[in-house]
């Protein structure tokens, strides 16, 4: 198909070219007007003559390979223009999570993930987070993204990085007017855990009784494949927490800093430690 074009195009092109240099050539008067007008015919049988050659057949169908062609690529522009939109929700979904952490003094990144429907339109399927919380703070952070995004929370998804929640808590704390640069050491009691559903089956036999356990599978939607059934998840809980700043020798700031580590990680005023650190 695009190579009976180029050819037609190149010999209507060449056509073209030799007439315009046979009516630069032609005398003036009548020798002119015979030479245009012989041409013009000319012409007109380079552009429609290889049309009125082919057969029946052939010219269906490559009226219909041209129409393949169109829908394929109306087809690939439609799949690029869906994801695009995908992605730009899932961004402002995203963004919507962390502006509402934030205003109830939650520290967190968030992505969502969303899936297609059999009507095509894409709706939110799965939500990660990851940041500072207390169990307390995880709750409405769980509600939130279930209420107002629909995803439950066997949907919802924990990550936890320790080195990163150090320092973003201490970028926090140096915010504070009078605490100076600010590190901050964490100690975990315990870490994350995820509770998968299982099946479980007992088979007796003459030499006694097995128990076999299977994670429940399901499938996660169009172009998601398949994935585990989360029934809860165990966040970190933190065993103390040392905090060094060039206002430490303060009284002031050290309970501020105090009561700051308290709130965004659930430790107790006596497990945490506030000293001055060099400058």
């Amino acid at each position: 198909m695009i190579e009976l074009v180029r050819q037609w195009l190149l010999g209507v092109t060449c056509t073209a070219l030799v007439l315009a240099a046979v009516d630069g050539l032609a005398p003036e008067g009548s020798a002119k007007k015979v030479c245009r007008l012989a041409g013009g015919l000319a012409l007109l049988v380079a552009a429609v003559g290889p049309v009125l050659q082919m057969k029946g057949g052939n010219l269906s169908k490559m009226v219909l390979e041209y129409q393949v062609t169109v829908q394929d690529y109306e087809n690939e522009l439609e799949e690029k223009n869906v994801l695009l939109y995908q992605s730009i929700i899932e961004e402002a979904a995203a963004a919507y999570i962390v502006d509402k952490a934030e205003e109830v003094g939650i520290l967190c990144q968030a992505e969502v993930t969303f899936s297609c429907g059999e009507d095509g339109i894409p709706y939110p399927w799965e939500v990660t987070a990851w940041g500072v919380w207390t169990e307390e703070h995880r709750g409405w952070l769980s509600r939130l993204v279930e209420d107002d995004l629909g995803v439950p929370e066997q949907r919802q998804q924990g990550m936890f990085d320790l080195e990163e929640l150090e320092k973003k808590l201490a970028q926090t704390l140096s915010q504070v007017e009078g605490a100076g640069k600010v590190t901050v050491t964490l100690t975990l009691k315990s870490g994350m855990e995820q509770v998968l559903a299982s099946d479980r089956s007992t088979s007796v036999t003459e030499r006694g009784s097995s128990v076999e356990e299977e994670t429940v599978i399901i499938n996660a939607g169009t172009g998601q494949g398949q994935s585990a059934v989360l029934l809860t998840q165990r966040y970190p809980t933190f065993q103390g927490a040392l905090v060094v700043c060039e206002g430490g020798d303060d009284a002031g700031i050290r309970l501020l800093m105090t009561q700051a580590v308290s709130s965004l990680t659930g430790i107790g005023s006596d497990r945490i430690t506030v000293c001055k650190g060099g400058g």
